[in-house]
């Protein structure tokens, strides 16, 4: 199995972000991470927001992505997502930013009796983000 391979396909709304050959696949289920390596069985799941990460021999490709699905089909690897975005492509101190200001926001939005749960949708991307960038500073 060492010398097999899975092709690995990112897509989000109309674009494919990425699409290469990888060793291995780490995505964000709702029941926890999933692991698929080469020869892994047909699957299709669900995906939450969080970090993906596509293991090279040499090196991490890690992606922010908002919810989706993965499929896997013999040794193909295809995440299909609302929103992705490699992490060398995230600003930190903009998350920062936009982190304190959906804070405020969902402040006020609470004590005028308003639905937060957009702004608290969107401040777990943003902290999302923010996790996923690290991992490459």
């Amino acid at each position: 199995m060492a010398d097999r391979k899975l092709f690995v396909e990112v897509v989000a709304a109309d674009k494919v972000l990425y699409a290469e050959e990888a060793e291995m696949v780490v995505a964000p289920g709702y029941e926890g991470e999933l692991g698929i390596l080469p020869l892994h069985i047909p699957l299709v799941s669900l995906l939450k927001t969080g970090e993906l990460r596509i293991k090279h021999s040499d090196h991490i490709d890690y992606f922010f992505v908002a919810n989706g699905f993965l499929e896997v089909k013999e040794d193909k690897v295809v995440v299909l997502v609302s929103e992705a975005i490699p992490a060398h492509e995230i600003e930190p101190e903009a998350e920062v930013k936009a982190q304190e200001e959906l804070k405020k926001m969902i402040a006020e939005a609470r004590e005028k009796g308003e639905d937060v749960a957009s702004l608290l949708e969107e401040l777990e991307k943003s902290l999302a983000r923010l996790k996923v960038a690290k991992k490459v500073r």
